[in-house]
């Protein structure tokens, strides 16, 4: 099945880095998913926060990036899933 524009270049692995800081405001807010989105497929996102709107926005976008480290370093690593969750007692 191919992949549609979008799909193909959330696909690939991107090598570069950059920080992400997202300001507040409504509309900032409306803008966010889209644009982070787009720079996901172009950069590995070290540091991330914002304000008000962008705050949220940062919340969900660190969130992301860190799921996708943890499955990256998982596959290289080999690692089982018990080793990424909580003890319970």
């Amino acid at each position: 099945m191919p992949l549609g524009d979008g799909e193909e270049a959330r696909v690939r692995q991107p090598d570069k880095y950059c920080d992400l800081v997202m300001k507040g405001g409504i509309t900032s807010g409306l803008v966010y998913p889209r644009a982070v989105l787009e720079l996901a497929s172009r950069y590995h996102f070290k540091c991330i926060g914002g304000t008000s709107a962008g705050a949220i926005a940062a919340v969900a976008a660190a969130g992301a990036a860190l799921g996708e480290r943890r499955m990256r370093l998982k596959d290289r690593s080999g690692l089982n899933d018990r080793k990424w969750t909580r003890c319970r007692h």
